[in-house]
């Protein structure tokens, strides 16, 4: 069995806690399913062969399903371990921005990398309707 990513937009904003997204059971969504909004950034080419190694995703938050229906679902922001407080999804894309794994950038240890090869990448935008949004995990089809 091959495995894909579910792969969606965002169909509606009910509020700065929930998104509606155009996946639903129909496509393999479950209740606690952890996804990504997304938007695409540049291409980027492997500097050996030159081949598109495809675009890189500038994720803006990270969900889970809260409710699920036959061809679409509600999201909400993902609560973090050891976290109470109920985020916003503005504040959830501030902190997915800013961290990974739990380390804000600050706190990791910097790369000794050349200064002249430094390129860096776009930050994305705000939240809205026609978002793409996929699975954090892959699914078998």
């Amino acid at each position: 069995m091959t495995k894909n990513y579910l792969r969606g937009k965002i169909v509606r904003i009910l509020d700065n806690q929930r998104v509606i997204v155009n996946l639903g059971y129909e496509q393999g969504v479950t209740p606690g399913s952890h996804f990504f909004i997304y938007e695409e950034g540049e291409e980027i080419f492997d500097p050996s062969s030159n081949a598109s190694l495809g675009k890189l995703e500038l994720i803006k938050a990270e969900l889970v399903t809260y409710n699920v229906q036959e061809k679409m679902s509600v999201l909400t922001p993902r609560q973090r371990e050891g976290s109470q407080s109920t985020t916003v999804l503005s504040a959830t894309l501030a902190q997915t921005s800013s961290t990974h794994g739990g380390v804000s950038r600050s706190e990791r240890n910097h790369l000794n990398v050349r200064q002249d090869q430094i390129s860096g990448f776009q930050s994305p935008s705000v939240i809205a309707l026609g978002d793409l949004v996929r699975s954090v995990s892959p699914v078998e089809k």
